[in-house]
């Protein structure tokens, strides 16, 4: 499993254009805006009962941002082509029952889990969108959330059912603009921040203990497509989750998209966020990614109108060197004129005697 968040560096006059707008920057507004974009894929060697992409939100449960507008995956992959969207909210009670919906209810009959008992579950999570369809990017904005007053996100899932090798939202090589902090997936994250307290840590325990004894565990810990700015996931034949649908699926692969903005100006602060991914099959067999992020924000420029001041003309005393050599060649230009004076006048008393 592999998962990629990226964002920018800096918030101010940053920001890239999202699908349905053009030309947005951030000089002179009042708050910051800017974008996340996350990307996920299936890097074991088998079809897998169920996936889950959980963003915890810390920038949002931290009050340093609100996501305004959500734009969902495309991806390539899915057993049946359809996928739900949940999300949770400060007010959301995190052991609450809000749905039975369940993305592997349309999975095939799996022996090994007959009943199609979901390892990650949807506690806690309320559903906005069931049965969206995999191939098709779809916008949402805070309205179709129908929040109460004080109410914010502080949570997305996107969850998937039976997904099969190759499953990706992403097949061609990129620059990442964050930069990432992590040379191989499943590593433990070590973000150079001052926030990176805020971040919400998967355990790895359950997944490490899934690897320990022999093929009992999804193997795709070593698998990785991320080299210091470069996340590179172009499908490669011959690897061992190598998809040939996955190259050209017919439509363009997408990330998820989120429009934030932050809740005020604030010089000089870090804005760490986190996103994982999991999947799992017969109930035990298990693999996940986690990134995150960090992006220093601060207050927007202000354009001033300052002219320069008028400097005072310069003098020989300001270039002593100068007009200490100006003077030398003064005298010896009256000395040269002294001396062809002095000449003309011998010659001329040589002609009168």
């Amino acid at each position: 499993m592999e998962v990629d968040k990226d964002t920018i560096r800096r918030t101010s006059a940053a920001f890239v254009s999202l699908p349905g707008q053009a030309g947005y920057n951030n000089i002179g507004k009042a708050d910051e805006r800017y974008r996340y974009d996350v990307n996920f894929r299936n890097t074991s060697s088998t079809w897998c009962d169920e996936l889950v992409v959980d963003d915890p939100l810390e920038n949002a449960v931290h009050k340093k941002i609100i996501v305004e507008e959500l734009w969902t995956p495309v991806v390539w992959g899915d057993f049946d082509g359809l996928w739900n969207l949940w999300y949770a909210t400060n007010k959301t009670d995190p052991k609450g029952i809000y749905s039975s919906v369940s993305a592997m209810d349309t999975n095939p009959f799996n022996p090994d889990n007959p009943d199609r008992i979901a390892i990650y579950p949807n506690t806690g999570l309320k559903l906005l969108a069931e049965g969206l369809r995999t191939d098709r990017r779809y916008h949402f904005t805070l309205e179709d959330f129908r929040l109460d007053e004080g109410e914010y996100l502080t949570h997305l899932r996107y969850e998937y059912g039976r997904v099969e090798v190759g499953f990706t939202s992403k097949n061609y090589s990129s620059i990442s603009l964050n930069g990432e902090h992590r040379t191989i997936s499943g590593a433990d994250l070590k973000l150079q921040s001052k926030a990176a307290n805020e971040l919400v840590l998967l355990d790895p325990k359950p997944f490490r203990k899934s690897r320990a004894s022999g093929n009992s565990g999804i193997k795709d810990n070593y698998v990785t497509g991320i080299s210091g700015d470069v996340v590179d996931w172009t499908p490669v034949a011959g690897t061992r989750f190598y998809a040939p649908g996955a190259v050209s699926p017919g439509y363009e692969l997408k990330p998820a998209s989120y429009l934030v903005s932050a809740t005020k100006q604030m010089d000089d602060v870090d804005i760490v966020s986190s996103v994982s991914a999991r999947i799992a099959r017969n109930m035990s067999m298990l693999a996940y990614d986690q990134d995150a992020v960090v992006t220093k924000e601060i207050g927007t420029f202000e354009y001033k109108d300052v002219q320069p001041k008028a400097e005072a003309p310069k003098t020989f005393d300001d270039y002593p060197l100068l007009g200490w050599l100006l003077a030398l060649l003064s005298a010896s230009i009256g000395l040269l004129v002294i001396g062809r004076i002095s000449l003309g006048r011998r010659q001329k008393a040589k002609k009168s005697v």
